[in-house]
């Protein structure tokens, strides 16, 4: 493990990504917080991998209830609408968009504002993706301070974006 500069930590999250990327999910986010948690995210129809693993560290450092959405549904439903109706785009909220709606959730809700004001907490946590990370979702993990890696598989056959 010294000479892949992996501190066991970092070695325990690689193997659970790992070990948890099957076919029917090929993109999970594996987050370890500073105390040790890992906490995980998966692609759904609305959210990334990356998207969905900073919601639900969030959730736990907030002490949030898990089955509670930060997000409410019309939210995400309005999101989705913009960006394959207007966009072109596919469904999934990448990281920035996620903490848009996120940010505009915490105005109508406690427990949406009360995870929201847990972002800053992420400094320091570990990611590790099983497979490239899109280059928005990148961006979002570094200005928040997270360390990433990730498997050298695309997440789907383009290869190039404009």
């Amino acid at each position: 493990m010294k000479k892949l500069f992996l501190s066991l930590p970092a070695a325990l999250l690689l193997c659970a990504a790992q070990a948890l990327a099957v076919p029917a999910n090929p993109e999970p986010g594996r987050l370890l917080q500073p105390d040790g948690t890992v906490v995980t995210g998966k692609a759904t129809g609305n959210l990334s991998a990356v998207s969905a693993a900073i919601l639900n560290a969030i959730k736990v450092i907030a002490a949030v209830d898990g089955n509670f959405n930060p997000i409410p549904p019309e939210t995400l439903k309005q999101v989705e609408i913009l960006r394959t109706d207007v966009l072109g785009n596919d469904t999934k909220l990448r990281a920035d968009e996620m903490l848009i709606a996120l940010a505009i959730s915490a105005k109508t809700s406690t427990e949406s504002e009360r995870a929201f004001s847990k972002l800053k907490k992420l400094r320091g946590c570990d990611l590790h993706g099983s497979v490239v990370l899109y280059p928005q979702d990148n961006s979002v993990l570094r200005k928040l301070g997270i360390n990433v890696t990730c498997e050298p598989v695309h997440q789907d056959r383009i290869l190039y974006r404009n």
